[in-house]
């Protein structure tokens, strides 16, 4: 349905995730041995299922190599996420704007 991306939350990103992303990348990366997670996000912050499971995986494994909490890894992974999305968008907005920025 057109309207599902107004009132699911997600649905935009995990729509990509299944038609885009894994359609095209999901065997290869299998075929050379890794786990194939896509990570998609939308420019207001709204993100694919898979994105929480990676950022558990990520967040146990680092927590566990440098002796931190889990849960203190996974928020400094959401803030740098945030940081990120905010720059691109920024980046994203001047560029249409180029004579106002100068």
């Amino acid at each position: 349905m057109p309207d599902d991306a107004s009132v699911t939350a997600g649905f935009a990103c995990n729509e990509y995730a299944v038609h885009i992303k894994q359609k095209n990348y999901q065997d290869r990366v299998e075929q050379e041995g890794f786990v194939y997670l896509p990570f998609i996000l939308e420019s207001f912050g709204g993100f694919s299922s898979d994105v929480s499971e990676f950022i558990h995986r990520l967040s146990s494994n680092v927590g566990t190599r440098f002796n931190e909490s889990k849960s203190s890894i996974a928020k400094n992974i959401f803030e740098m996420i945030s940081c990120v999305l905010m720059k691109s968008l920024a980046r994203s907005v001047s560029s249409r704007f180029e004579e106002f920025c100068r």
